[in-house]
């Protein structure tokens, strides 16, 4: 998928993952928060990227 900062873009892999899945992953979170149950209710348009895809943001 793109994505796309002020300075830098690229294509990345992305997941479709439940409120859990970081949880039952193990996954922490380094800074802001993963997704939430009223994120999916609501159908709120939210990403959690990983550090890797940070960096290159």
């Amino acid at each position: 998928m793109p994505a796309r900062s002020a300075t830098n873009s690229g294509r990345f892999l992305s997941l479709g993952v439940t409120p859990d899945y970081l949880k039952l992953r193990n996954l922490p979170v380094e800074r802001g928060r993963t997704v939430s149950r009223d994120d999916v209710r609501e159908g709120r348009r939210v990403a959690v990227l990983g550090s890797s895809v940070r960096k290159q943001l």
